[in-house]
């Protein structure tokens, strides 16, 4: 991998496009000023976006080194056929998003990464504004009885966006051998992620997204793949949502 001061990171949007593709440009777009405004300085950063339909997206063309690559398929599709460990690994970082969050402007990518170096997380994420729509129980959303500055070590957390340290490949390579090529809305996948394959979750308090809508997976495809992972795993598959342990950020940036 590359030194801490010439970090190359990709940020990668794993499905752009209708409905509401223009409100959803508008965020995607947003989301990537604030990841680029706050990156490492000297990183690098390469863009990947999938879009799966025609959605205009000329603006995006302003940000160096992005790609966007336009074909029919769905989120876990596209993870699974760009973005194996294989296809990433001359990269230190992922950092990786649905289409329909809006990252707040307390997002900084650079402390990001440095939390989840010093306290070896496998997956890092913001949590959900209060007014996000977002299932669970919320809870994944923000919360007002702790610290603001409050790291949370969970044993589940929702794909919304995720921080990925490539430098520790095999957490990544575990969490992309629960998808193949069949693999389209990535339900059930972070009901095993703890209980199973055993990685570290966190939970920024302090940094949050807002999930704007409710997306297009509440589909018999959906459904499916959420009983094939319980099928495979039994009893293993998490059935209750528990917060494991509560740390100042301090304590990991010390």
């Amino acid at each position: 991998m590359n030194s801490e001061n010439n970090q190359k990171i990709l940020i990668a949007i794993c499905g752009l496009g209708e409905p509401n593709g223009e409100i959803k440009k508008n965020g995607c777009f947003r989301n990537l000023e604030i990841l680029n405004k706050t990156a490492p300085k000297n990183s690098e950063i390469d863009i990947k976006i999938f879009c799966y339909d025609d959605l205009n997206l000329h603006e995006f063309n302003r940000f160096k080194n992005c790609e966007i690559i336009r074909e029919p398929g769905i989120i876990g599709q596209f993870i699974y056929k760009y973005l194996s460990p294989e296809k990433i690994s001359g990269y230190d970082n992922l950092f990786l998003m649905l289409d329909d969050i809006e990252l707040q402007d307390n997002v900084n990518l650079e402390e990001m990464i440095q939390i989840q170096k010093n306290c070896q997380f496998d997956i890092l994420s913001p949590s959900a504004t209060g007014d996000s729509k977002i299932s669970h129980n919320g809870f994944m959303k923000v919360r007002k009885d702790i610290p603001k500055n409050t790291l949370l070590i969970l044993n589940f957390l929702e794909f919304f966006s995720y921080l990925f340290n490539l430098n520790n490949p095999e957490s990544y390579k575990k969490w992309h051998s629960l998808i193949n090529k069949n693999t389209k809305w990535m339900w059930g996948i972070d009901m095993i992620l703890s209980p199973i394959l055993k990685m570290k979750l966190g939970l920024l308090n302090n940094m949050n997204f807002k999930h704007t809508q409710h997306g297009g997976s509440y589909t018999n495809d959906a459904h499916e793949e959420i009983r094939a992972l319980e099928s495979k795993f039994g009893q293993k598959v998490l059935h209750e949502l528990k917060i494991l342990e509560a740390l100042l950020i301090t304590v990991c940036n010390e």
